[in-house]
C-alpha cells in the first residue's frame, strides 16, 4: 500500500500534502469507532509496520513514519493539529535519495 507514490517520485508536486493526509485517513479507518490517542501503528499484511503515527483525541498530532512492505522508510514528518508541519523527509525507494519539504 503506497499511499504516497507521487510524493516520493515527485515531492515538489502539490499532490504531496493530499497524499500525506490520505495516509492519516488510512490509519484512522482501522478500528473505526475507537478514538485514537497516543501512538498508533498500522501493519502491512506481512506483519511489518506500514505507519507509526501519533494522535491526540483522534487528531494527528506528532511524528509519523511510513514504511513500504519491506520495512524501508518512505517518509517521515510531523503533524500539528491534523496538518503537516515542519520538515518532512521523503525517501525515493528506487535510489534511496532523500528529498526535504517544509510545511
Amino acid at each position: 500500500m503506497y499511499v504516497s507514490f507521487f510524493c516520493y517520485l515527485f515531492p515538489a508536486m502539490e499532490h504531496c500534502q493530499a497524499l500525506i493526509l490520505r495516509s492519516i485517513h488510512i490509519i484512522l479507518k482501522h478500528n473505526k469507532g475507537v478514538e485514537k490517542d497516543g501512538e498508533f501503528i498500522v501493519y502491512h499484511k506481512n506483519g511489518k509496520p506500514q505507519s507509526v503515527g501519533h494522535f491526540v483525541k483522534g487528531v494527528a498530532h506528532g511524528p509519523i513514519i511510513v514504511y513500504d512492505s519491506n520495512g524501508h522508510e518512505l517518509y517521515r514528518g510531523l503533524f500539528t493539529n491534523g496538518k503537516p508541519s515542519g520538515e518532512w523527509v521523503f525517501t525515493n525507494p528506487k535510489n534511496h535519495e532523500k528529498t526535504i519539504k517544509s510545511y
